[in-house]
């Protein structure tokens, strides 16, 4: 149980940091397009 908890952290951490990756890039694609 308790290395299925840590495997499930990790995998959060991983879709924290690709979210975040989407998220950065909506957000310069919004800025881009306001800017034109």
């Amino acid at each position: 149980m308790k290395k299925k908890m840590h495997t499930r952290k990790k995998m959060d951490k991983k879709m924290d940091k690709k979210m975040k990756l989407k998220l950065a890039v909506v957000k310069e694609n919004e800025s881009e397009e306001k800017g034109f």
